[in-house]
C-alpha cells in the first residue's frame, strides 16, 4: 500500500499502517506552498516574439530548454523526496502523465512548472476542479492550440484530446461532438502578463450546439461538465486510477463499474476514490503486488529517498540525464499521450540503465545501515531497506552473492523485479 500510494517508504519509519494514516493526513493540505524556481516569465518571450528580435527569443529559449528545464526537474524531484505530502506528490506524477504536456512546444519552463503545481493543488480535489483547472492552463492552452482557436476557424485538438484521453475515452462520442466541442472553446485566451484567462468575444462562437444529445449556446466549461456528469466519465477516471496504484484495467472491467457508483467526477473527490480503491478486494489481491512496473520518475524519487540523497546536491544535469537514461524526463512526454505505462519500462536494455544510474547515485548515498549489518543479514536488511515485495529464488541468490559489497548488493536490488515491478 505505501509503495504505491507513496513511493516507499523511507527506512526506519513507522509501520506500514501507520505510514499510510499519515500520509493521507498529510497530502490533505489543499494547496501546498512550494516555491517554484526562479524562472523566465511568459511575457518575456512575447516581447522578444513581437519585437522580432530572434537573438533574444533564441537565447531565451536556449535558457529555458537547457537551464530551466533541468532546474524545474530537480526541483519536482526534490519535492516528491522530502514532502511529508507524499500521496499528493504520486498523484501528481500521474496528472502530469494524464494531462501530457511538453515542453518542447511551449518551450516556457514557467508555463510548465505552474502547470505542474495546479495538477499538486487539485491532486486530490475532485476531478472536476482539476480539469477546468487545466483547461484554463496557459501550457495546455499553447500545447493543444486553445489559443489559436477562433469561431471562424475552430480548432478540434483540445476538444478531441479533452474526450479521448482526458475525461472519458473513445467509443462514448462522435465527430460531430468533437466540432460542437471545438466550436465552445473558441476564443479562449490568457493575458500574456499574468496569465490569467478570458474569452475573447469577437473570437467566440455564441451559437447553438448540439453535444453528448444535448443543445444549447454552450462554452468549454459546459462541455466539461457535461462530459462528466456521465458514467462513462467515471468508470474512466476510476479506471485510469486503479490502474496507476495496483495493476491495468480498462473502463469497462467490473472493478470500474464497482468504483464508479460512488464516484463522481464532477463532484467527489479524488482522495475518497483512493480511500475506495485501497480499501477494495482487489487492491489486496496478490495481482497488485507485482502487477505494476515503477516509472522511472517514481523509480528515482524512491531510490534517492531509501538511499537518503537529496536531489539538489546532484548536478542538475545528471538528474535529467539519469531520467533520460531510464527514458522518462518530466515535461518532455513523447506525445499527446503521455508515457506509456508499465512493461514499456522493462527491458534488458533499461535494466544496464538503472544500474548505471544507481552506480552513479551512489557516491551521494548513505547505505550505513546496509554496511553496519552483518553480511549474514544484509540481504534481509536491503529488502526492508527498499521496501522490496517478498524476493524469488533467483533474486535472493544473485543478492546473497553480493553481501560483502553493500553497493553492489544495493544496485543489484534496485534493479531487480521485486523492487521495480512492486
Amino acid at each position: 500500500m505505501t509503495r504505491r500510494l507513496a513511493f516507499g517508504i523511507p527506512p526506519n519509519s513507522l509501520d506500514p499502517i501507520q505510514q499510510v494514516k499519515n500520509l493521507m493526513q498529510a497530502s490533505q493540505v489543499s494547496q501546498p506552498q512550494i516555491t517554484i524556481p526562479q524562472l523566465t516569465p511568459y511575457i518575456q518571450f512575447v516581447e522578444a516574439k513581437k519585437s522580432k528580435n530572434r537573438v533574444a527569443l533564441k537565447q531565451l529559449t536556449g535558457t529555458s530548454l537547457h537551464e530551466e528545464l533541468p532546474a524545474i526537474v530537480t526541483w519536482w524531484l526534490s519535492n516528491a523526496v522530502t514532502s511529508n505530502a507524499k500521496t499528493r506528490e504520486r498523484m501528481t506524477l500521474l496528472w502530469h502523465g494524464h494531462f501530457a504536456t511538453s515542453i518542447q512546444k511551449v518551450i516556457v519552463s514557467s508555463l510548465m512548472a505552474n502547470q505542474n503545481q495546479l495538477q499538486r493543488r487539485y491532486a486530490l480535489e475532485s476531478f472536476s476542479q482539476l480539469t477546468h483547472g487545466i483547461s484554463i492552463d496557459p501550457a495546455m492552452m499553447i500545447w493543444l492550440d486553445t489559443i489559436r482557436n477562433t469561431s471562424g476557424a475552430p480548432n478540434e485538438n483540445f476538444g478531441r484530446e479533452l474526450m479521448e484521453l482526458f475525461t472519458f475515452g473513445v467509443g462514448n462520442y462522435t465527430q460531430s461532438d468533437v466540432v460542437s466541442a471545438a466550436r465552445s472553446f473558441t476564443g479562449w485566451r490568457f493575458n500574456p502578463t499574468d496569465l490569467s484567462f478570458f474569452i475573447d468575444p469577437r473570437l467566440h462562437d455564441f451559437g447553438t450546439k448540439t453535444f453528448l444529445g444535448q443543445s444549447g449556446t454552450f462554452n468549454g466549461d459546459q462541455i466539461i461538465d457535461i462530459i462528466l456528469s456521465t458514467k462513462a466519465s467515471a468508470r474512466f477516471v476510476a479506471a485510469k486510477v486503479f490502474s496507476h496504484l495496483a495493476y491495468p484495467i480498462t473502463p469497462n472491467d467490473p472493478i470500474a463499474n464497482s468504483l464508479a457508483e460512488n464516484f463522481s467526477p464532477a463532484t467527489t473527490p479524488i482522495s475518497q476514490l483512493l480511500t475506495d480503491i485501497v480499501s477494495s478486494n482487489a487492491f489486496s489481491s496478490p495481482q497488485t503486488l507485482t502487477g505494476l512496473t515503477k516509472e522511472p520518475f517514481e523509480y528515482l524519487v524512491g531510490a534517492l529517498t531509501a538511499l537518503k540523497i537529496d536531489p539538489s546536491t546532484v548536478p542538475k544535469n545528471r538528474v535529467v540525464a539519469a531520467l533520460r537514461t531510464l527514458g522518462q524526463v518530466p515535461f518532455l512526454p513523447p506525445n499527446v499521450g503521455g508515457w506509456p505505462e508499465n512493461r514499456y519500462f522493462v527491458s534488458t536494455s533499461t535494466t544496464a540503465s538503472r544500474i548505471e544510474v544507481i552506480n552513479y547515485l551512489l557516491k551521494y548515498a548513505d547505505i550505513s545501515a546496509i554496511e553496519q549489518a552483518a553480511p549474514s543479514t544484509r540481504v534481509e536488511t536491503a529488502t526492508t531497506f527498499l521496501n522490496m515485495a517478498p524476493l524469488s529464488q533467483p533474486t535472493l541468490s544473485l543478492l546473497s552473492q553480493r553481501v560483502n559489497d553493500p553497493k553492489a548488493l544495493i544496485a543489484a536490488a534496485l534493479a531487480a523485479p521485486e523492487y521495480i515491478n512492486a
